[in-house]
């Protein structure tokens, strides 16, 4: 996508399935960035009000406010900037909370059992889970703002090395957070202030991170891993923003509303969007409070419909607007029809393997989904508008017209 020249992640989908049927991909995008958006702003909102008693409303809105004003005044310059400080902050606050989680006397390391060992269903539920396995990678792929980074880097062998280092970071900061947790659940929280019962219901087991940081560190200590986490949502949140506000910027309004805009109104219509993401992104947090749905359902809205659209427009030939279209009617309709229960969709179409107690669709229909939408893309011929290039003379999108 760098070698073609290409500025956004929709650029190679405009340029095979045409400007309209970009800028129809493009709402499936801007509702999985919301989404995904509200789940990380929940898990801040979560974790404040639950350490030092904020408004879970008040602390949402005030770091969204923070995040959207330093990116509406100074773009991709101040989200950069910030995000090698906020990484900073982000990986020492965390590694210094660890000693004293599990040198806290309540903690006993011997006392884990096998009440927090998950276990691989044998039944038909393996397809349930076989299908959101699928779908959380699929799903991860086609997010506008990890090709955004990528494409911000001066040269191309700067962006691979960048894209490697992100990698291997993320790996590495998987360990301290599982290290709270293991430590949450070897503790004895009799021995601790917290005033609820000794052993921790299913439910409580989503905020073992903060209640660790409250009842096993020092005050002091736990403001830091409270550092660590709005480090991390800061970061996130302003790169969401941003992303899509400048691919609504680009590919929706400048390429297709108004071609002859201006520099400075491209400025402030990017600007306007980064406002409104943010303020969408606020109105889901508060009104669901479940952190792991919205981040499933944010890859599920991905998986099932942009990810198959941009494996077509990058290595098959085959597919034109017209099968774009289908393909994505045909996979959202089966989504839809399957059923989403934190959106409250009921399922009008029960697959086989429906499971009647739980209400849970085993049967893997988003993958079903995802593949109907690729299959109706490719069985089309090639587009009439497509840009006819081989991969050593490709354009800049923008330089034939539609």
């Amino acid at each position: 996508m760098d070698k073609a020249g290409y500025t956004t992640m929709f650029d190679p989908i405009q340029n095979k399935f045409g400007k309209k049927m970009g800028a129809l991909i493009f709402l499936n995008e801007l509702l999985a960035n919301v989404i995904w958006e509200a789940s990380i702003l929940l898990s801040l909102g979560s974790s404040l009000s639950f350490i030092i008693d904020v408004n879970f409303e008040l602390s949402v809105i005030a770091s969204t406010c923070v995040a959207v004003v330093y990116t509406f005044f100074g773009g991709m310059y101040s989200v950069s900037f910030t995000d090698i400080i906020q990484l900073t902050i982000m990986s020492l606050c965390l590694v210094l909370v660890i000693p004293f989680v599990c040198m806290n006397e309540a903690v006993h390391f011997e006392s884990v059992g096998n009440d927090w060992t998950g276990s691989l269903p044998t039944n038909l539920w393996i397809l349930y889970y076989t299908d959101i396995c699928l779908l959380c990678l699929g799903g991860g792929v086609p997010w506008a703002y990890a090709y955004q980074g990528a494409f911000a880097c001066r040269t191309l062998g700067i962006a691979q090395k960048a894209i490697m280092i992100s990698i291997g970071l993320s790996l590495l900061l998987i360990i301290p957070p599982s290290v709270v947790g293991i430590s949450g659940a070897a503790a004895d929280w009799n021995m601790t202030s917290y005033t609820g019962n000794s052993t921790l219901s299913f439910d409580q087991w989503s905020e073992v991170f903060p209640m660790a940081l409250r009842y096993l560190c020092p005050s002091t200590v736990s403001i830091l891993g409270l550092a660590a986490i709005s480090a991390a949502v800061m970061s996130s949140v302003d790169t969401i923003v941003l992303s899509t506000g400048g691919v609504f910027t680009r590919n929706i309004y400048q390429n297709i509303l108004h071609p002859q805009a201006s520099q400075t109104e491209i400025l402030w219509v990017l600007r306007i969007s980064v406002l409104v993401v943010g303020a969408l992104g606020v109105i889901i947090a508060v009104n669901v409070r479940s952190v792991y749905a919205l981040s499933v359902l944010s890859g599920d809205v991905m998986y099932v419909t942009q990810f198959p659209q941009l494996i077509c427009a990058l290595w098959l030939e085959c597919g034109n607007t017209y099968g774009s279209l289908c393909g994505f009617l045909i996979g959202l309709t089966i989504r839809i029809l399957g059923g989403e229960p934190l959106l409250r969709i009921p399922s009008i179409i029960r697959f086989p393997f429906y499971d009647e107690a739980t209400d849970t669709q085993l049967f893997p229909f988003r993958t079903l989904s995802m593949d109907k939408t690729e299959t109706k893309a490719k069985k089309q011929k090639p587009s009439p508008h497509e840009n006819k290039r081989t991969p050593d003379m490709r354009v800049r999108p923008g330089a034939q017209e539609e």
